[in-house]
């Protein structure tokens, strides 16, 4: 799986959309990713940009196996998963902003999927928030993961 075409993945730019209609000042903070970084394996990560982090199991130019049952060693590099990624996303996000939410994908046939109804929840517990905060918000399987991470302030003026 290629991760990289996807910097922040669909909720983080989902996330700051709805943020953005609440007239909200929304950044893509690159010293949150610095202190999440603290908290993931260096071997686990992809790549890093302005609020954004991709993390995979699979090293970068190789490609997952379809179908894949995520089972504790890969198929493809044998590498063992000594947690699945959405945990070690988890321990790294609570450790460094105010406000996380991991969906964990679900296996539809090769594609993955996350509940609309767990999307709305997410919506609305953004939307009750006073800023100034940190947020972040990930789409992981066990294998892989897109994170975006945001300050969000109040508009002035």
């Amino acid at each position: 799986m290629d991760y990289s075409y996807y910097p922040g993945g669909i909720a983080g730019k989902l996330t700051q959309k709805w943020l953005a209609r609440k007239r909200l000042k929304i950044t893509k903070s690159k010293s949150l990713v610095k202190g999440a970084l603290t908290g993931l394996p260096e071997k686990l990560v992809l790549s890093q940009g302005p609020g954004t982090i991709i993390s995979s199991y699979m090293p970068k130019g190789m490609w997952c196996k379809i179908p894949c049952s995520q089972p504790k060693i890969c198929p493809v590099t044998g590498r063992k998963k000594v947690a699945p990624m959405y945990r070690l996303l988890e321990f790294s996000l609570s450790e460094t902003v105010d406000h996380y939410k991991t969906f964990v994908s679900q296996d539809l046939g090769g594609v993955g999927a996350v509940s609309g109804a767990e999307v709305q929840e997410w919506l609305d517990y953004v939307a009750g928030l006073e800023p100034p905060y940190s947020l972040a918000v990930a789409i992981s399987c066990k294998c892989h993961a897109n994170t975006a991470l945001f300050e969000v302030e109040e508009i002035i003026g």
